[in-house]
């Protein structure tokens, strides 16, 4: 299952239209999920799940890393709570797709960016940092998903 604790300005894509928090309901919004079976990506429409941080958990979350991936198409600040973020990076040796997560990541690596009506580009890591005083930048909202992952900032977060 993804948590993820991100920026409330992060565009999620939406079915035909970008999704974010400053300017959307967190409730009620149909997104585009996606799966990876093999080397192909596939896509689907469900709802996007949101649940606020408890009071009770808030200072869990101030202390963990905040995470910063860096791209020519952007930047994701997150945290992942549970480690089970991964990023889909092509791997050139095999052609294969890879889903890597953010520690396994490294500047050399690609990853597969959202680009319709193609399905994905790829584009290389600019930077990649863990800070720990971001998390104040970060929405009091985790973004979950059971099963699929999530286009964030144009970018598959699985």
């Amino acid at each position: 299952m993804l948590f993820l604790r991100t920026e409330d300005t992060v565009k999620i894509q939406g079915i035909n239209e970008i999704v974010t928090f400053e300017t959307h309901n967190r409730k009620g919004n149909n997104i585009l999920k996606v799966k990876l079976n093999g080397n192909k990506l596939s896509f689907n429409v469900s709802e996007l799940y949101t649940k606020m941080i408890p009071k009770s958990d808030k200072e869990l979350f101030e202390n963990l890393e905040t995470k910063m991936l860096i791209t020519k198409f952007g930047e994701l600040i997150f945290q992942d709570p549970n480690n089970c973020c991964h990023f889909l990076v092509f791997d050139e040796d095999d052609g294969a797709i890879k889903p890597t997560t953010f520690n396994d990541l490294t500047e050399d690596d690609s990853i597969l960016f959202y680009d319709p009506p193609n399905d994905y580009v790829l584009g290389e890591i600019q930077d990649l940092y863990v800070a720990e005083e971001m998390n104040q930048r970060l929405s009091n909202y985790i973004l979950y998903s059971e099963n699929e992952g999530i286009i964030i900032n144009d970018i598959f977060v699985i």
